[in-house]
């Protein structure tokens, strides 16, 4: 990410704008963040782009890894589900 920080600032400077690290509180400072979040995770998705066409080469073609959840979590899942429904006639007023 501090890749992308420097990259800014530099381009910000051949625009002859003055950025500094200190202005990332400024509303431009703001639009310069969401920007750098954005390419951040744009190489990220490409990242993960790469690990999946690796794992397409290698064979393997599963679409997903199903998940396993431990047994005391899915009883307090049916804990929670129960009482949700216990309170659903007192928040809708009935």
């Amino acid at each position: 990410m501090l890749k992308w920080v420097n990259y800014s600032v530099e381009k910000a400077k051949a625009l002859s704008v003055n950025i500094s690290v200190d202005v990332f509180h400024s509303t431009i400072g703001r639009y310069l963040t969401k920007a750098i979040r954005a390419v951040v995770l744009a190489d990220l998705a490409l990242k993960h782009l790469d690990f999946l066409e690796k794992n397409i080469a290698k064979g393997d073609l599963e679409i997903r890894n199903e998940v396993k959840f431990p047994v005391f979590l899915l009883e307090k899942s049916r804990d929670l589900d129960s009482i949700k429904h216990q309170e659903e006639p007192f928040l809708t007023g009935q």
